[in-house]
């Protein structure tokens, strides 16, 4: 068998992992793997069945058909070929990419306000900005409870219209659990009910190294809002 071939390429501040291998003459086929923090994005196999005579292969042939097509994917990730399928998985909460898709002149507004902004400020900020002109706000209905890694918690959620407090009923809630080392996690909570109300349960994971993010989003005919907690793992 051959080697293969590792290539890290940077595009829309996001590294994408690109790997090619063959499998050897008996799955005769070359693979190439794109990963973007740990999470395949998308595979690209071809056979080189047609290389093999008497049972052998030439390597040099087999490597420079490697390397073209490990070079065609790179170049399709630089000319932003997949980033239709970084979109969809976003949105399906599959993957978080802070950088990525995000309206840039909002970022660059925010990051321009302190030399010194955190990571979780930026994230926090940009949903802020996001939900200034909604009338929905998300509000825990009793005290924010203990939110601890690895354990179920209660959480007593209300949806009211900003100025006037009245309930929404029927907002949409949904939750996203974002690590910045497994990926994301989500849940489609529910609806509230004529007072506003939702209560559910969620079991959180645990969080090895890293930090998280956990946000509850609500959507109604009013707008949106969300509400953040954050985590980092114990050292």
């Amino acid at each position: 068998m051959i080697t293969g071939f590792n290539t890290d390429i940077e595009h829309r501040s996001v590294t994408f992992h690109v790997q090619t291998e063959e499998r050897g003459i008996d799955n005769p086929i070359i693979e190439t793997i794109v990963y973007v923090k740990g999470q395949i994005i998308v595979a690209k196999k071809t056979s080189y069945e047609d290389l093999i005579v008497d049972g052998t292969v030439d390597e040099n042939e087999l490597r420079e058909r490697m390397v073209k097509q490990h070079k065609l994917v790179a170049a399709s990730i630089k000319a932003g070929k997949l980033d239709g399928k970084i979109d969809q998985m976003i949105k399906e909460g599959l993957l978080y990419l802070p950088s990525w898709g995000y309206d840039m002149p909002i970022l660059d507004k925010i990051k321009s306000d302190a030399d010194n902004i955190t990571f979780d400020s930026i994230v926090v900020q940009f949903i802020e900005e996001k939900t200034k002109n909604n009338r929905l706000s998300l509000v825990l209905d009793k005290a924010e409870p203990e939110l601890k890694l690895g354990e179920k918690v209660t959480l007593y959620l209300r949806a009211i219209e900003e100025g006037t407090g009245n309930p929404v009923e029927g907002a949409v809630i949904n939750a996203k659990f974002l690590s910045t080392i497994d990926g994301a996690l989500a849940w489609e909570l529910g609806t509230t009910d004529s007072d506003g109300s939702l209560v559910v349960e969620i079991d959180f994971p645990p969080l090895e190294q890293g930090r998280a993010l956990f946000v509850i989003k609500a959507e109604s005919s009013c707008g949106f809002s969300s509400l953040t907690f954050n985590f980092e793992a114990d050292e």
